[in-house]
């Protein structure tokens, strides 16, 4: 990747902290720079798998939603990088455990082959309790493995990913804080609960909070809207993410 396309993406980065689209068009001109099929950006959480926070390009949104109610937690790459150093690139082909049996798993089988998918490259951009933010780039069958020279110049753009992601969601806050939409909540009789683009609260009517201490279904985890059932949890945060998208 030559210099001036790295540059082109860091620009590329940053415009998307006040962009309407967020890091769309970014992971759009990462995904034709860096020779994929696909790329995902997402917030995921490490014990019940919800998806927060969605930017895709290049994949069909019925695998996207299989990928979120079912497979995030089979991703044998996802799970590496779960308990390896954040800021790396890490590939299927170059790093997970027993690579020779990649091929087997029922992961593998049913949602990666399908696809016409041959490997993946990912990395931890941001972890935040159990939430972590994460990129994956897609390679098909007609398309080379990842090299290692390709994960070193892929980290070059993380600390501006990770610079990014945490000014658009303080520019987020100060936005919604000023929008007179949260305040016309209040006059609603029915729970009225307004989140970001990363399932964050940024405001609920008296009936919303009267909902979330009564100690149902809904909870919040470090202001992220969440469910008690895990399955549920996978539905609410796939719903979310399609509802900010749309």
């Amino acid at each position: 990747m030559k210099q001036s396309t790295i540059d082109a993406l860091i620009g590329s980065i940053y415009a998307a902290v006040t962009a309407a689209s967020g890091f769309q068009q970014f992971i759009a001109e990462f995904s034709a720079a860096a020779g994929a099929s696909g790329v995902l950006l997402i917030m995921r959480h490490v014990v019940s798998q919800e998806l927060q926070g969605v930017w895709v390009v290049g994949m069909d949104p019925a695998y996207l939603q299989s990928y979120a109610l079912r497979y995030a937690g089979e991703d044998v790459l996802a799970l590496h990088m779960e308990h390896s150093p954040i800021g790396r690139f890490y590939a299927s082909n170059l790093d997970v455990p027993e690579r020779a049996h990649y091929h087997e798993l029922p992961f593998y089988r049913d949602w990666v082959q399908p696809q016409g998918m041959a490997y993946a490259a990912g990395c931890v951009i941001l972890r935040e309790g159990q939430w972590l933010t994460q990129i994956f780039l897609q390679r098909s069958t007609a398309q080379p493995p990842f090299s290692r020279r390709t994960m070193v110049q892929l980290e070059r753009l993380v600390p501006h990913l990770q610079r990014a992601l945490q000014m658009r969601q303080r520019f987020a806050e100060l936005r919604l804080g000023r929008d007179m939409l949260a305040g016309s909540l209040d006059v609603l009789a029915m729970p009225a609960l307004l989140c970001d683009e990363r399932g964050r609260m940024a405001h609920c009517n008296r009936s919303g909070r009267a909902l979330l201490e009564a100690g149902g279904g809904l909870w919040l985890d470090g202001g992220l809207l969440r469910a008690r059932s895990e399955p549920v949890a996978r539905q609410l945060a796939l719903a979310l993410c399609g509802a900010v998208r749309a």
